[in-house]
């Protein structure tokens, strides 16, 4: 996403416009367990992680390893997740955190590229927790379905 601001600033990643949302919102409370824990989980996210997920989701463009050395890559960041929550049921607590919510979506990504692999994995927590996510109100509202625009249509607008 991007995200231009009315002083002219453009916040071009997803993180800067998490954070530009938390101040807006006065939603603090999303750094329950402290804001460089959360971050430096993020920054490993949104680096080895996602690098892993391009390999394994695109392996044909990596042909230097099999699809399953990558799908390895990305388990081991799936294992640290996993093992945050057997002591939660969000990664840093009782309560959803901005790790959650940055996180999500990429692990959510990672698992759909084999389905039926992470079906009948051990990664039970991240299920639970997957499904929770999937089923929430605001997700189910973010991914719905909408009729792509084409010239003549009234404009679509999100605030809906």
């Amino acid at each position: 996403p991007v995200l231009i601001l009315e002083n002219g600033d453009i916040l071009d990643e997803s993180l800067d416009v998490m954070l530009w949302a938390i101040e807006q919102g006065n939603l603090r409370n999303l750094f329950n367990s402290g804001k460089k824990e959360i971050l430096d989980l993020i920054k490993i996210n949104d680096g080895e992680f996602k690098d892993a997920i391009d390999r394994y989701k695109y392996s044909s463009l990596y042909p230097e390893k099999p699809m399953i050395e990558y799908r390895k890559m990305g388990e081991l960041f799936l294992e640290k997740i996993e093992s945050y929550l057997e002591k939660n049921k969000f990664i840093f607590g009782k309560n959803i955190s901005l790790a959650d919510l940055a996180i999500f979506p990429f692990i959510r990504q990672f698992c759909r590229v084999d389905i039926d692999w992470f079906n009948s994995s051990l990664f039970k927590k991240i299920k639970e927790w997957t499904l929770f996510f999937e089923g929430s109100e605001n997700f189910i509202d973010i991914m719905r379905k909408i009729k792509p625009w084409t010239t003549g249509d009234k404009p679509t607008l999100f605030l809906e």
